[in-house]
């Protein structure tokens, strides 16, 4: 393991100075190859903890909004090809022109996504071993 600075300066707390001793003298092989980072005055930043933090919830909130946007269009595909089947296999989704989506058609190089299969629980029911109650997948 190597640690920078790989030395304790004289004013360094001693909780702090346990644990660069426990690291400096682990002989674990997985960590043998870790770099440490310590002692370097680290000031914690509130405002750039909350700019993460507002980050994530916008970047959540993106994937839940384009999943909702995405939901209409899979089914009007659906309702408009009647000849498409899910059988389990992946399902080609292509974005058309007009924005609309056509599902199982070749029509370029590169497909936009895949619809493929999860999980085959819905509407199962099946009993827990460890308790005797039915729980419902959906």
């Amino acid at each position: 393991m190597k640690l920078i600075p790989p030395f304790c300066h004289k004013d360094t707390p001693n909780s702090e100075r346990k644990v660069f001793d426990a690291l400096r003298n682990d002989k674990n092989s997985l960590t043998q190859n870790w770099i440490v980072y310590h002692s370097l005055n680290y000031k914690y930043d509130s405002k750039l903890v909350e700019k993460i933090y507002n980050y994530n919830r916008k970047y959540k909130n993106l994937r839940i909004q384009a999943g909702r946007n995405i939901t209409p269009k899979i089914f009007n595909a659906l309702r408009s090809n009647s000849e498409i089947s899910f059988d389990g296999e992946p399902l080609r989704v292509d974005y058309n022109n007009d924005g609309s989506l056509s599902l199982g058609i070749d029509m370029s190089e590169k497909p936009e996504g895949w619809i493929v299969q999860v999980q085959k629980t819905f509407g199962e029911k099946r009993v827990l071993k460890n308790y005797n109650s039915t729980n419902t997948l959906i």
